[in-house]
């Protein structure tokens, strides 16, 4: 078994095709040993890029990941983020990400959910947080700048052709699945306008959401009215079956989960055009409104566990 790497746009970095989100961490409330032990098998099955954010636990499974690969930094590509939107709390908590995760420097930064008109149009003002961010670069404490977003496609179009982002987070799944349809996001232009775009312009380009955040791998009624359940691997296959995508991370909470990614990130284990027209006949009826499992509603006021009601 070998694993694909991908160039990552402009950076020249070369990535797994698969690597590990790692908001699962949390989610699951995992130990810094269960953490130490998916990242360990990662490691040995050539999975060498980590995605992380300030906003998972205000720094929890960053400090979890840089427990765990503080002794062989050198071998994995980290993404970060900050969301704040203050420059100076977005430098704040950029400068705690440094502490958490154990390292000087840090090879991709990202704005992080970049997503509404308003925060989007505040990221061109000078001196705001995309400043803080090329200075890091400036600097020499991050490697290149990135942005992560759920933004309607006329919006990403804009990110991507100013040429000031190395690499882009962007949604992208079989069933057409973002975060919420109150976002805008089309996975459908997604893949028919931006991905190429980007790769166009010399972007990096990550994915997210391959699992529809978490809705696609649950049963759903097929086109004949029988049950259809969706598994990781084909989930994941998928997304590697695009060329533009230089790297998806799903979000992972054992060990079993990682080995999941490592095989879908196999040399040619991308789906052929069959296979995929087949799943997204499948997954045509399912509708793109969903329940991620986020726990950014929680805490309830009225103390209801929202994620597990819907």
């Amino acid at each position: 078994m070998i694993m694909e790497y991908r160039t990552l746009g402009r950076t020249g970095l070369k990535v797994s095709v698969v690597g590990l989100g790692s908001l699962g961490f949390m989610r699951a409330d995992s130990s810094d040993e269960d953490v130490a032990r998916m990242l360990g098998r990662a490691a040995e099955g050539g999975i060498n890029f980590l995605d992380t954010a300030y906003a998972y636990g205000k720094g929890k499974t960053d400090t979890m990941v840089g427990k765990a690969i503080e002794k062989d930094r050198d071998r994995w590509v980290i993404l970060g983020r900050s969301h704040m939107r203050d420059p100076k709390e977005f430098a704040e908590t950029s400068d705690q990400t440094f502490k958490n995760l154990r390292t000087d420097v840090i090879d991709l930064f990202e704005l992080h959910d970049i997503t509404n008109p308003r925060d989007y149009e505040a990221t061109k003002q000078a001196g705001g947080i995309y400043d803080v961010a090329l200075q890091m670069k400036k600097d020499g404490r991050i490697r290149f700048v990135g942005i992560s977003t759920h933004a309607t496609a006329e919006i990403v179009r804009d990110m991507i052709e100013s040429d000031r982002y190395d690499v882009i987070t962007i949604s992208y799944n079989v069933a057409n699945r973002g975060r919420s349809p109150s976002d805008g996001e089309s996975m459908a232009r997604t893949e028919e306008e931006l991905l190429p775009l980007a790769e166009s312009r010399g972007m990096g380009i990550t994915i997210m959401k391959p699992y529809g955040g978490g809705s696609l791998v649950q049963a759903r009624p097929g086109p004949d009215g029988k049950p259809v359940t969706l598994s990781p691997l084909q989930l994941l296959k998928f997304c590697v079956a695009n060329p533009y995508v230089d790297c998806v991370t799903p979000g992972v909470d054992s060990v079993a989960q990682v080995e999941v990614a490592i095989e879908a990130g196999q040399e040619g284990a991308g789906l052929t055009a069959g296979q995929i027209e087949e799943l997204k006949k499948l997954t045509a009826s399912w509708g793109t409104d969903f329940c991620r499992r986020c726990g950014y509603c929680l805490p309830c006021g009225e103390g209801i566990a929202i994620p597990s009601a819907m």
